[in-house]
């Protein structure tokens, strides 16, 4: 029986964010000791749980069969935990993120804030931007990261301080032998025929799909969708497979595989999200203000690296 809870929280951030390095910053510990958690839980186990030989880190099958329980055992603990830390009156911040954010600039901002402040309990929520302002409204969460979509309803705000902390560029995945690889920038209309990747409809990254849509719907183009996959890896190993093309938006692209280029859409802004910190107007706290500080810093850097990409 397992009974260690960090080797829980460990799995759970591992296969959530796609990277040791990525958990290990969330929770504070070195690579090192979070590779330890992981090896103690599958001895425990008896059974492998993260398929290693791939980037992004996915879960294996007997990983897929344990997250829902380890799911339902980490939200009865932190239900508890919370509640203990409010009879103690400990100083704790509950921060709610898309997941593109936590693969990517998230994680060194909840590391920067941990380190300023060791005796800061931080709790990180995986939420899509409707759900994470729900939360916050709800007084389940402190902040929250989210992004806003041309063209797609913005979740209401009143009440709600909002900090822009950088435009998220949307670029083209390609195979790298691609005719179109060869170009600096690739033009919406040239899109047009390519067996292109995008997510089902009835899904939360279905919002995604509309802003595609509208945008070739604006040049007289009508999307070939060759696939609907909702799952970035596989999108991407599809790329790198030689036959499909997919747009994405430049946090996603943090782990790409070989044999992908990518190029940026010549329409920009064009496509482009928003990413945002929400907090509540009126109940900001210094250790909000502090990690919106460095959520701005983290996320301007990583911004710029994706310009590069």
């Amino acid at each position: 029986m397992v009974t260690d809870i960090q080797r829980l929280r460990a799995l759970a951030l591992v296969l959530d964010l796609g990277s040791i390095s990525a958990a290990a910053s969330v929770l504070g510990y070195t690579q090192s000791a979070v590779s330890q958690q992981l090896a103690s839980l599958e001895r425990e186990v008896g059974e492998t749980l993260v398929e290693r030989g791939q980037r992004p880190l996915r879960a294996t099958r007997a990983g897929e069969a344990v997250r829902p329980h380890i799911d339902r055992v980490l939200a009865a603990v932190g239900g508890t935990e919370a509640a203990i830390e409010d009879l103690r009156g400990a100083q704790r911040i509950r921060l709610a993120a898309f997941t593109s954010a936590l693969s990517s600039f998230v994680p060194a901002a909840v590391r920067d804030l941990r380190r300023a402040h060791p005796r800061l309990a931080v709790q990180v929520l995986q939420l899509e931007t409707q759900e994470a302002v729900e939360r916050l409204r709800a007084g389940d969460a402190d902040l929250a990261v989210v992004h806003l979509m041309p063209g797609i309803a913005v979740p209401e705000t009143a009440g709600l301080e909002r900090r822009r902390l950088f435009v998220d560029e949307l670029y083209i995945v390609l195979p790298a032998g691609h005719r179109l690889a060869r170009r600096d920038a690739v033009n919406v209309v040239d899109l047009e025929a390519e067996p292109l990747i995008l997510p089902r409809r009835d899904t939360p990254a279905g919002r995604f799909r509309s802003v595609v849509e509208h945008l070739c719907a604006e040049v007289g183009v009508t999307p070939r969708v060759a696939y609907e996959l909702d799952d970035l890896p596989a999108a991407q190993a599809f790329v790198a497979a030689g036959i499909a093309v997919v747009p994405m938006h430049g946090l996603t692209l943090a782990a790409l595989p070989p044999g992908v280029a990518v190029r940026p859409l010549a329409e920009r802004p064009a496509g482009s999200r928003t990413v945002e910190a929400l907090a509540l107007a009126g109940a900001r706290t210094a250790f909000v203000d502090d990690l919106l500080d460095r959520l701005a810093d983290a996320g301007r850097e990583r911004a710029l690296r994706s310009s590069g990409a």
